[in-house]
């Protein structure tokens, strides 16, 4: 998966920290990496999927610290989440095409730690 001259993957270890990046559900690889590579062979970008705005603030042997940013439009709602190695499964991005690291993550994570809070702070 992601495997391109330009795009670029990172290991669990090495996530790029205090920088933003964007969490998405591990359903969308596969349609992620084909807009990927279709927009570095010249073609036009497409979206995919749902993100959640984040930046990584710490590795551990077993997880990493997220700042998780349930508000895009301002960082005064910053949730500090923590992501175990058990839950991460990719992380890649294209910087050359301004595409920030996607972690991907587990479906059921993604879902208990991250779509349910967001019910209670609506």
């Amino acid at each position: 998966m992601f495997d391109h001259d330009l795009i670029e993957k990172h290991p669990f270890e090495r996530v790029p920290l205090d920088r933003d990046l964007y969490l998405m559900d591990e359903k969308w690889m596969p349609a992620y990496e084909k807009v990927l590579i279709t927009l570095v062979r010249g073609g036009e970008h497409g979206h995919v999927g749902y993100v959640s705005a984040a930046a990584a603030r710490e590795t551990t042997p077993e997880a990493i610290e997220l700042s998780w940013y349930p508000n895009i439009f301002d960082r005064f709602h910053e949730v500090r989440v923590i992501l175990p190695r058990s839950q991460f499964v990719a992380c890649a991005e294209c910087w050359q095409y301004d595409e920030k690291p996607r972690i991907f993550v587990r479906s059921e994570w993604l879902r208990i730690c991250i779509c349910e809070p967001i019910r209670y702070l609506c």
